[in-house]
């Protein structure tokens, strides 16, 4: 759900939408009230991409601390892809080359 949502509205609306109605259930409704009320929260444009894609139905939201964890093993996962050691990404993210293993789920 989280890389769905990121796909469909951005990253920067996704943690905006997690700040406000994360750890919980949103019913998503095409009214002007709805608009109105994510318009606020993370965009106009946003908003509407998210009301056409999920309008009569419920989404989780995920907690804000787990939005951003899992935004952050996403660029930890597309930096690995892009050629950066695991030395480098540890002192980039400020982890250990442990923790960068776990969350590439790849064996020291």
């Amino acid at each position: 759900m989280i890389d769905e949502l990121i796909g469909l509205i951005g990253e920067d609306a996704f943690i905006k939408l997690a700040c406000v109605f994360g750890g919980g259930k949103l019913y998503i409704s095409a009214t002007d009230h709805m608009v109105q009320k994510l318009s606020v929260v993370m965009g106009e444009e946003a908003a509407h991409k998210m009301i056409k894609a999920y309008s009569g139905g419920w989404i989780n939201i995920p907690k804000h601390t787990a939005a951003e964890l899992a935004l952050r093993n996403k660029h930890i996962a597309q930096d690995c892809d892009a050629g950066i050691t695991i030395r480098q990404l540890a002192q980039k993210y400020e982890l250990s080359e442990r923790q960068i293993c776990y969350v590439l789920k790849k064996p020291l």
